[in-house]
């Protein structure tokens, strides 16, 4: 470049030209040239990254592609994250280094979410004969399971009579429930 620097980054993957030209006192010209190689990097691509719960055992990191790499962060230790450190998002690093000792970064954060703060709105005493209760989730999202559960409603009638759990599950990859 005309600042005297050769930028790789600028430059691109492949073989440049790279000269020197000089031009003393004396009006005496000189010319050096000379040639750079810059080696590619891997492209690197993210897939889609949902939120942990504290709960669940570590976590195989594969964000990344291609594999091959380190992940590094708090909470990550031999490629994996432990998401038992707690609610947050952590930053975390990927780094590839390719075959010519070129490495490519990718930056990325991991959600651990806060479980106590799910929560599930339903009547907690009801009559069989009722009509079907509606049922709703914090945070929106997730999907009621149990006895007499349809749907985002409890059945009374389906349920019968006597004490039913029912469970709110969010983020299904990774299993926070709340009941």
């Amino acid at each position: 470049s005309s600042d005297g620097y050769f930028k790789p980054l600028v430059a691109r993957a492949g073989t440049h030209a790279i000269s020197y030209t000089f031009l003393d006192t004396n009006g005496c010209y000189n010319k050096a040239t000379s040639s750079a190689l810059v080696h590619d990097t891997a492209t690197l691509f993210m897939g889609a990254i949902d939120p942990i719960c504290p709960s669940v055992p570590p976590v195989y990191l594969s964000y990344v592609s291609p594999q091959g790499g380190t992940y590094s962060g708090k909470g990550v230790k031999s490629n994996e994250f432990n998401p038992a450190i707690g609610s947050g998002n952590y930053p975390i690093k990927y780094q590839l280094t390719n075959a010519k000792n070129c490495t490519s970064n990718a930056n990325f954060s991991l959600t651990v979410v806060k479980t106590d703060s799910m929560a599930i709105t339903l009547a907690s005493t009801v009559c069989e004969n009722a009509d079907p209760i509606q049922i709703k989730g914090f945070p929106t999202g997730g999907s009621f399971s149990g006895t007499g559960v349809i749907g985002n409603f409890l059945s009374p009638a389906f349920a019968g009579a006597g004490k039913h759990q029912v469970i709110y599950t969010i983020f299904e990859s990774h299993k926070c429930i709340a009941s």
